[in-house]
């Protein structure tokens, strides 16, 4: 098995970036989901409520985060913070995050037509990756729930099989994309591994209305999850990808290859 690709999202609910080679760290791939929008009541936006967050791209250069959109002067987020810490919400969790100043703020507010601020993780933010009853040590970032999230091409391949028009990856929004597997093949191994990596199976990923999102426009469709649910539907939840956590820091490279342990 290879790993095809690697993405982080350094904004949740923004583009992502492609890597060549990413780090592994305490909350998963460097500068993934380190930032995250929030609204007046410090509850955070996703494509879920602002599909324009597709739009506002991201780069990232010797740790400085740019953002970019459309018809307005690109975004640099200074490393230093406002010196203000704040209590957000992500999902069901209360953290406390670094406030990145009224510039940022300014700049998506008007993006989102409605009040917004950037928060960064920071010294005092603690999440815990929760599985059922199970509290692990390891942290994860702004990201929904698990800090990495691994599809294979051939779940992808067989996926724009069933549809009348194919579909990309970036819909999914994951972290590694792999090949050399059967279809769904990723929902079934415990645990993976690099030459400096060890990777643990946490559990399948429930999908929402933002696979439905053209990442390119953020005009929303009835696809893939219509075709999703006829075949990939477990209760009230429909799965595509699989999460998993690391157990030790290391690199993960393109190209490189990935086994089954």
């Amino acid at each position: 098995m290879l790993i095809e690709e690697i993405f982080i999202y350094p904004v949740k609910g923004c583009a992502g970036i492609s890597l060549d080679q990413a780090i592994l760290d305490d909350f998963g791939l460097q500068y993934d989901r380190r930032y995250q929008v929030v609204d007046a009541d410090n509850r955070f936006f996703s494509q879920r409520n602002k599909p324009i967050m597709c739009r506002i791209s991201t780069s990232m250069i010797n740790g400085q985060l740019t953002l970019h959109y459309p018809g307005v002067y690109d975004l640099k987020i200074q490393n230093s913070t406002s010196g203000h810490e704040r209590k957000v919400v992500i999902w069901d969790d209360e953290v406390l995050a670094d406030d990145m100043g009224d510039e940022s703020a300014d700049w998506l507010s008007s993006i989102l037509g409605e009040k917004a601020r950037l928060v960064q993780i920071g010294s005092k933010y603690d999440r815990k990756v929760r599985v059922g009853d199970s509290v692990y040590s390891t942290q994860v970032h702004f990201g929904d729930s698990q800090p990495l999230l691994i599809i294979s091409k051939e779940s992808l391949d067989d996926l724009n099989s069933r549809l009348d028009v194919p579909i990309s990856m970036d819909r999914f929004r994951p972290n590694l994309v792999i090949s050399g597997l059967e279809p769904y093949g990723e929902d079934k191994i415990q645990e993976l591994r690099t030459d400096s990596v060890h990777l643990k199976f946490t559990k399948k990923c429930a999908r929402c209305t933002v696979t439905t999102i053209d990442q390119n426009t953020g005009i929303s469709g009835s696809e893939p999850l219509r075709t999703l649910t006829t075949y990939r539907k477990e209760g009230s939840k429909v799965f595509f990808g699989a999460y998993y956590l690391a157990l030790n820091q290391g690199v993960i490279k393109q190209g490189e290859q990935i086994r089954v342990y």
